[in-house]
């Protein structure tokens, strides 16, 4: 998605819904209600997909590695000061900031925000899935 994408968690992002979490661009979380835990090794499963490294990348590789190998629950206030949550709101006023964040992303200037966010993926997928997008700009010229 070459568009920046903001996580609003309203209350548990578990497993999946956590690694969606991690995933996206910018992670805004209820004060009250937002709960974070990985379940992959509660239900026999393992995140194969980009969510633990990037996880690893966010937090660090130590507590990455805790987050998945124990799975305890975090807190919002937790989340935001391990990295991963930017920033939490009341319940109450969660969708209105994260419409004021969205507006203000929207306010900028799209090319901009489009090429920032190509040149900040460029360290988090090996510059694959980038070099592939290059050949492919690139074979279309020819």
């Amino acid at each position: 998605m070459p568009k920046p994408v903001i996580a609003v968690v309203n209350g548990w992002a578990v497993g999946g819904g956590h690694s969606l979490h991690v995933t996206c661009d910018l992670t805004i979380a209820s004060l009250e209600m937002a709960r974070f835990k990985q379940t992959d090794t509660d239900v026999a499963s393992f995140d194969g997909g980009f969510g633990s490294a990037y996880l690893a990348r966010q937090v660090g590789q130590k507590f990455a590695r805790e987050i998945f190998f124990l799975g305890d629950e975090y807190s919002a206030q937790e989340a935001k000061d391990i990295g991963m949550v930017n920033a939490i709101a009341p319940h109450s006023e969660l969708e209105d900031y994260a419409l004021d964040w969205a507006e203000k992303i929207n306010g900028k200037s799209p090319t901009a925000n489009r090429m920032a966010k190509f040149a900040l993926n460029l360290i988090d997928d090996g510059l694959i899935g980038q070099q592939i997008l290059l050949v492919k700009r690139h074979a279309l010229r020819i």
